[in-house]
């Protein structure tokens, strides 16, 4: 039987794609902490999930990716947060996979969305460069179940056909609160 994590490719290009997408996020996740300091907060992170290396595993977890400690500029600490980080290669719109936010919910994890990203950069230079034309949001658990009330569609093969939930971007402000990389936060 395939591994429904395959979707329609081959487990040779699966193991390709997970080590890139492991790649892009932690590159992804080490500017935003960057960013993060530069508006006064101060994050700190540790590895989760089954294996957060990028190596192919034959047993996969729905675990976040992170755990993450937050002292925002009021020193309030957010300790053991679990983090899942996400990415969108434009502004049209967000496919959410139905799998991965109830996933979200079931584990009580947040969720670090890049939009406007440039995910098939080849290199990190690349799609750090990527970051002046791109914005991100930290959404909760709480958010994710009420994304989930929207109605699921299935969506091209990017997706593997799985049930997607679209927000098109007249509706992101209705869900999430978007920041422009490189700005100060509001």
């Amino acid at each position: 039987m395939k591994d429904r994590r395959f979707d329609q490719r081959t487990k040779a290009q699966f193991k390709q794609d997970i080590q890139r997408a492991h790649n892009i996020q932690g590159w992804l996740l080490e500017s935003w902490i960057k960013e993060m300091a530069a508006n006064s907060y101060c994050i700190e992170y540790k590895d989760n999930g089954t294996d957060n290396s990028g190596r192919f595993t034959e047993r996969a977890s729905s675990e976040p990716d992170y755990v993450v400690s937050i002292l925002d500029k009021l020193n309030i600490t957010t300790t053991n947060c679990k983090l899942e980080v996400k990415t969108a290669p434009h502004y049209k719109y967000l496919n959410f996979k139905v799998e991965s936010l109830k996933a979200v919910v079931e584990h009580n994890a947040h969720v670090l969305l890049f939009i406007g990203v440039d995910t098939k950069a080849e290199d990190k230079e690349t799609l750090l460069a990527s970051l002046k034309y791109a914005s991100w949001c930290f959404f909760s658990p709480k958010t994710a179940e009420k994304i989930l009330t929207l109605p699921a569609r299935s969506v091209p093969s990017f997706y593997g056909g799985k049930p997607c939930i679209e927000i098109k971007a007249v509706d992101f402000d209705k869900w999430l609160k978007i920041h422009p990389f490189g700005k100060p936060i509001r």
